[in-house]
Parts: C-alpha cells; structure tokens; sequence
C-alpha cells in the first residue's frame, strides 16, 4: 500500500529554501496514547521523556493545559493560538494508529523544509487532521543551531526494534541497528520496493529534542524569555486575512505585557521580529505562475506584516479622557441604580453571588489601545484584551455583589462603544 500521496508534487520541483516550516493541525482524539500504552501513572500529564525525574520540571504546563480545559477536538487555528500563548512548539511522540512515531526517550517538534507553495499543495491531499494551511516558519540555519538535525530515513541493515518493559512505547532500535539512542528521534521508517510502500521522503523532515534537558518547556522555545535558543525572524501563514490580523492582534498583546497569561515571561525583540502571512492576501495579488513555486524568499514585503504600534495624537488623547470621565461616570451611576432597585436580604446586602466584573478591549493595534496605554490607562493580558483601569474598579463599592459590579462594566462599555464603533468591547465577570 502507498503511502506517498504527494510526491509527484515535489519530484519535479528541485526548490531549496533557507526556512524549515512546522505545520499546525487540529488535535485528533483517535492519535492519542492510550492509558495501556503509556504508563501515566508514572508521571504527571503526559510525559515528554521517558525518565519520570528529567520530566518532572515540565509539570507546570500540563497543569496549565489543565486549567484552560485545554485537550482533543481544538481548531488548526486553535491549536496555532495555543502555541503562540505558550511561545513554544511542543514536543509530540506523533502517535499514529496507537504507536508512536517518534524512536528514543524523548518527544520531538517536527519541521519540514518543504517551500511555501508544497505546504499549500500538500494541504490540499491530506486530511485535515494531518495537515492545514497554517503553519510556523524558522530560519533553517537558526533551527540547526537549536539543535534541528534532518531526518534519517531508512536503514542499511534490517528494522530492529529493542523492546523494554512497555512493547510498545517508548520505540527504541536495537543497537545492531547502526543508530545511537540519542540520534533515533530523527528515524522515519522507509521501505521503497517490495510488496508494502513506506514513503515519507516527500516530507523532507527534520526534527528537534531537547537533547540537554535544558529548557524549561516541554518543546522547543520560539518566543520564551530566558532559553538557549535564539529565533531573528519567524514566520506565521494563515490561509485567511481575518486570521492574520487576529494573531497581529495576539503577538502585539503578549509584546505589551511582556507575558502570557500565567506570568511567563516572553522576548519582546523576537515577537518584535514575527510577520504574518496570509494566503489569501498573497493568493489575490501575486500571479498563478509565481504562486505554483512561491517559498518565503519570493514572498514581497508589503505581504509580511508585523503587528502596528500606532502613534497617538494629543487629539486622541484629550478625546480618550474625556471618555473615560463619561463612562466612569456612567458605571457609577448605574451601580447605585441597580444597588437601590436589587432585593437584599435580612443582613442589608444583595441577594447575589460575590464578584468582579471587568471592561476589557480588544484590537491591539488599534490607536484607542495605543492611547490608552500612553495615558497608563490599559492593563494589557496576553490573549485576554487590554482591560480598562477603575472600570468598575474605581467606583466605591456599595456591596460585594457581582451584578452591581457587572452593571457598572456595561454602562461603561455602552459609552465606549458609543465613540469608538469600530473597536471590539467585551465585559468580563469572576466570582470571588
């Protein structure tokens, strides 16, 4: 049986490219591990390394996948926004029918040096849980210094697998083999003539581990603060312009704040240096013959944006106070409003749960953002929005009740939306 559904697409095209690309695809509950295959309760979450001890100082993530309920069944696009949020790549064990993929005792991030126009052609032949049209694009000579090394395809003796307690995970070929434990994570197991067909080399793969145990993520750090690996340029394509200035928006947040929402510290220079691609942008303004053999190289600059720091005028800013003056106002009025109408119980206080309620924009690269920070008046969290400072926050509590706090938060954004139409308001609530 074949299993080379695309190689007349790249046989005929000899295209090199200087970038290796990390292709995005939705989560597929029918590759994940089950409990008989790995033993978890070894380890807490899903390990990256067969050792429970090197794979406990990875812990912290899986609880914080835990938190945003963060599992199977999640968007290309989704999965692109989580990986952007965590600023890594995670390392996977590419589970395929029940068995990994990945040989050795760690996971591994897979790339291909594929150009731009095979991705998108390729998109076309797979399912879409095994490819989509988003993907993350790394200087192949910067992916090499991290530790990248191409994929090794095939053997030149025979397939020989050493077997631990656990058949089946983790893989590891018998020494006869010819290739070292620590060299086996680039292994892709090929067999060209004969009666069954394993063909990956249209992939043209490479892959990465943490061969030191060194960085405190459990995949390889793209944007992370403080890691061995140093990225100058990445690229992030999307098939849709919508999509695009969605993840603009995303990198310019977690630029402002300097951290994703668990207080993981980021490198603002390297988000600084990220463009965004649409296909469908570069689709509708380059020609069909170009397009067949595009790589990142060929891509114009006008098509690689990066996210907009807008500069505010001191008309702006005069318009911003006399905005945040009306709808203080407006959130103040509206609380006692809501605080004298609410039924209350016998101690005086309203009949609610207790809470918080915050008015929060959306837009990163919009000029009311832009003001909004020079005047100090923005707390920006990285995937959530710029919150807007003493709304309601500002306003004397007359009780604990989350609906005063939520009425408050929606009168102001009523005013908010009232003189900047064109910016996306949302009203977040908490209890206590």
């Amino acid at each position: 049986m074949s299993r080379n559904p695309a190689s007349w697409i790249i046989q005929d095209r000899v295209d090199m490219t200087d970038w290796v690309l990390h292709f995005v695809h939705e989560t597929n509950l029918g590759n994940e591990p089950t409990d008989d295959l790995i033993p978890f309760e070894r380890y807490e979450g899903m390990p990256y390394h067969v050792d429970p001890e090197v794979n406990s100082r990875l812990c912290d993530w899986d609880y914080m996948d835990e938190y945003i309920g963060w599992g199977s069944g999640a968007s290309a696009f989704g999965v692109l926004r989580k990986i952007i949020l965590d600023g890594h790549i995670r390392s996977t064990w590419a589970f395929r029918n029940g068995r990994p993929t990945i040989y050795g005792p760690r996971a591994a991030v897979c790339v291909t040096e594929m150009p731009l126009h095979a991705l998108v052609d390729y998109a076309k032949l797979r399912d879409s849980t095994d490819v989509e049209c988003y993907a993350i694009g790394l200087l192949k000579s910067e992916f090499f210094a991290a530790g990248g090394r191409p994929a090794i395809y095939g053997l030149s003796t025979r397939h020989a697998k050493r077997f631990r307690s656990n058949q089946n995970w983790p893989r590891t070929l018998d020494g006869r083999c010819g290739i070292a434990e620590t060299e086996q994570y680039r292994y892709v197991a090929t067999a060209l003539g004969g009666g069954t067909q394993i063909d990956w080399t249209h992939e043209r793969e490479w892959r990465w581990v943490d061969h030191h145990d060194s960085c405190w993520c459990p995949g390889l750090p793209v944007w992370l603060a403080d890691q061995p690996n140093t990225f100058s340029q990445i690229f992030v394509v999307v098939p849709s312009t919508e999509e695009a200035e969605t993840i603009l928006d995303l990198l310019k947040e977690l630029h402002d704040v300097g951290a994703n929402g668990f207080d993981v510290p980021f490198e603002q220079a390297t988000l600084e240096q990220t463009a965004v691609i649409s296909l469908e942008q570069v689709r509708d303004n380059l020609p069909d013959d170009l397009m067949r053999t595009l790589r990142f190289e060929d891509i114009p600059k006008m098509h690689l944006r990066k996210f907009e720091s807008p500069q505010v005028s001191p008309e702006v800013l005069d318009k911003l106070r006399r905005v945040l003056l009306e709808a203080k106002d407006a959130a103040k009025r509206e609380m006692h409003e809501v605080w004298e109408a609410a039924p209350k119980g016998p101690d005086g206080h309203i009949r609610d749960v207790v809470g918080y309620a915050s008015l929060s924009v959306h837009d990163a690269q919009s000029p009311l953002v832009a003001a909004l920070l020079e005047l100090g008046e923005a707390n920006p969290l990285g995937g959530e929005g710029y919150f807007i400072s003493d709304i309601p926050a500002g306003c004397k509590r007359l009780d604990q009740a989350l609906c005063l706090e939520e009425a408050a938060a929606r009168a102001a954004k009523e005013v908010f939306e009232t003189h900047y139409p064109e910016n996306t308001f949302m009203v977040y609530s908490r209890w206590d």
